[in-house]
């Protein structure tokens, strides 16, 4: 038989030249395609067979898929009126949870920026009272060293517009500071009284 059309039996069938040798005869070829009948080389009632067998598999699944669906169905149908109220008074609950704490988050930042004005409330928001302490020492440390003493970035603390007004008469009457300074100041305290 031609080498070639032999070479190309051997990478078409994944054999070796023990099982497929260059000297075979045309009558040993056609003996060996016989002999693995349905083993190399598959048959045409094999492959029908296959078709068949993975098409009984789909029906199967889609009758399974049904039947889950149907048992949901029933499970759905079947819950009380008790059960489905339970569940939306659960969602309820969660959203609320969800609500209470953006809000208890809102309170604690409020509450801690009153405390430490000049430290920002994300960084102490959820700590412990032991670790709020510790990062306020550590950044009032650092402020300290980078801009001096802290507390003088902290600002004055007013609940009336009759105090800004006082503080705006005293920043007037101060002939220590510079008409720069003192026009600075003003205006802090006219937005700080605009805000309340």
């Amino acid at each position: 038989m031609d080498k070639k059309l032999l070479a190309m039996f051997r990478k078409l069938l994944a054999l070796d030249e023990q099982a497929l040798p260059d000297s075979i005869s045309p009558e040993d070829f056609s003996k060996l395609i016989e002999k693995s009948d349905g083993k190399l080389f598959i048959k045409p009632e094999d492959f029908k067979n296959l078709q068949k067998s993975l098409s009984q598999k789909d029906v199967d699944f889609k009758k399974l898929e049904k039947t889950i669906a149907d048992i949901q169905k029933k499970k759905d149908k079947g819950k009380s009126e008790s059960e489905k109220a339970l569940e939306k008074m659960q969602e309820t609950i969660s959203k609320l949870t969800k609500t209470i704490d953006t809000l208890n988050s809102k309170n604690e930042s409020e509450a801690l920026l009153k405390k430490y004005p000049d430290i920002m409330p994300e960084l102490l928001i959820g700590k412990s009272e032991e670790d709020v302490e510790k990062i306020v020492d550590k950044q009032r440390t650092l402020n300290k060293k980078l801009y001096g003493d802290s507390q003088h970035f902290a600002p004055p603390d007013y609940s009336t517009e009759a105090e800004i007004d006082e503080a705006i008469e005293d920043v007037k009457s101060d002939k220590t500071k510079s008409g720069v300074d003192s026009a600075v100041s003003l205006l802090e305290l006219e937005r700080q009284k605009g805000d309340l």
